[in-house]
């Protein structure tokens, strides 16, 4: 059921927002999908439209969306609505679509209708209108009703802790819709789900029952976190003083409250989405991650999105990074680049390929616009310096700048070598470097050097 694209208006900063999750011949792309771009420019607020129009079933009840926070971002326009375009594991099209303050129900069955491609046997599956707001399904030809497959999102929260019983934990009457991005993760769900994997595989083999399936997921975390590390990570459970998952890791024997922040967050999110794939019974779906370079080292950064690639190979996967190591680490990947314009308000460009297998900088500087690898103080000197350098060229620059060139070349030179080679000015030598090169004897003095004659 992957996205192939979402229009939306009156959302957040965006007057109009325009994302195209397909392969450019109309089938839908994978990705990964990397919505990029300045803060303010709607990254979080693009996803959660993308989340917003499918985050109500038939009945009328909520995937614990977030309504209530969301329809705050809707300010300042005078009516917002969305529209989702998917691609059912059938094959037909389907469309989400949802309007807050409608003017009318026509005029949004209109708008909808207008922005979906040609197609045969259009229905309407079912509608509802909760809070203001009107949600509406279309089915393009095949079966009409619901799309079964799962759709989750994410923020990288720290959802996970440690528990003393989780397998005998009473789970929480409410647990959290699979769209409900800050609390999709259920620390009780998640940790009784991983302790009942062992279980259930334990009682499998004993009872000479194929374990293929407990066993799997187990190894499907395990090598995503080992990939993810560059280090081995293995799920297993502790015994005592009750079942609780614990990780293996750099020797140790680690409870969920004595992991890194980078690894427990990940491990949220990943061990919730093969859960809620399990219970769907399904390998596919879509995967959305706000800020998934959050709480992450670089070279973590570098390889989550592969790993997740090749983790969930039949999974669209969408998410939120400033981060340019995330940005150009993935073949495959598909960069979405938001930008705010002089009035104020955001704009998509159109999907561009990420840039796999360029430097780091050239990222920063091609995708962030950001021209220069330095920090602001020595960029701003850096300027200064260049400027009384061509002052200089021109044979305008006084006295007093004479010496402010100086001091900045001096002062811009001890920083770092990269700087002492743009600014010219010659390193200073060592004592022990000025006696090796000059030949001292150990007294400190010049040793005195025989000519020979030639003859």
């Amino acid at each position: 059921m992957p996205a192939l694209r979402l229009i939306a208006e009156g959302v957040g900063p965006f007057d109009r927002l325009d994302l195209d999750f397909s392969d450019g011949n109309g089938k839908p792309h994978l990705g990964p999908h990397i919505l990029a771009g300045v803060n303010g420019s709607g990254k979080t607020t693009a996803l959660r439209a993308l989340a917003w129009p499918s985050s109500y079933s038939a009945d009328g009840s909520s995937g614990s969306f977030g309504w209530s926070e969301f329809k705050h971002s809707l300010t300042g326009h005078e009516h917002s609505r969305a529209i989702l375009l998917l691609q059912g594991t059938d094959g037909y099209l389907r469309a989400f679509a949802s309007e807050y303050r409608a003017a009318s129900e026509t005029q949004f069955l209109r708008w909808a209708k207008n922005l979906l491609p040609p197609h045969h046997g259009l229905a309407s599956a079912w509608g509802s209108a909760v809070d203001e707001v009107r949600y509406v399904l279309f089915s393009l030809g095949g079966a009409h009703g619901e799309i079964s497959d799962l759709m989750a999102a994410y923020t990288s929260s720290k959802r996970l802790g440690y528990l003393p019983q989780p397998s005998l934990s009473e789970l929480s009457k409410y647990e959290a819709g699979s769209l409900a991005f800050d609390s999709a993760v259920s620390n009780e769900s998640v940790q009784k789900w991983l302790v009942d994997q062992f279980s259930k595989r334990a009682l499998a083999e004993k009872r000479g029952q194929p374990a293929e399936v407990y066993e799997r997921t187990v190894e499907d975390i395990s090598n995503a976190l080992t990939a993810i590390l560059g280090e081995e990570a293995r799920l297993d459970v502790g015994l005592e003083p009750d079942l609780h998952p614990i990780l293996l890791m750099r020797g140790r024997r680690l409870n969920l409250s004595q992991l890194p922040d980078g690894v427990l967050t990940t491990l949220g999110w990943l061990a919730d989405f093969i859960r809620r794939q399990q219970k769907a019974g399904c390998r596919d779906g879509i995967l959305m991650i706000d800020e998934i370079d959050a709480h992450l080292h670089p070279r973590w950064q570098r390889q989550i999105l592969p790993t997740l690639q090749a983790a969930l190979p039949k999974v669209q996967i969408i998410v939120t990074s400033h981060s340019p190591f995330v940005i150009s680490s993935c073949r495959g990947a598909r960069v979405h680049l938001l930008e705010i314009g002089r009035d104020g308000k955001a704009m998509a460009r159109p999907p561009i390929d990420a840039p796999f297998g360029q430097s780091v900088q050239a990222t920063i500087k091609g995708i962030f616009g950001v021209d220069t690898l330095f920090d602001a103080d020595t960029e701003t000197k850096l300027e200064d310096w260049n400027e009384l350098k061509r002052q200089e060229a021109a044979g305008k620059l006084p006295a007093p700048d004479r010496k402010r060139l100086h001091d900045l070349a001096k002062e811009l030179s001890g920083r770092s070598e990269e700087l002492r080679f743009i600014v010219g000015l010659p390193p200073k030598l060592s004592s022990s470097m000025l006696r090796a090169v000059i030949g001292t004897n150990q007294a400190g003095k010049v040793r005195k050097t025989s000519r020979r004659s030639v003859r």
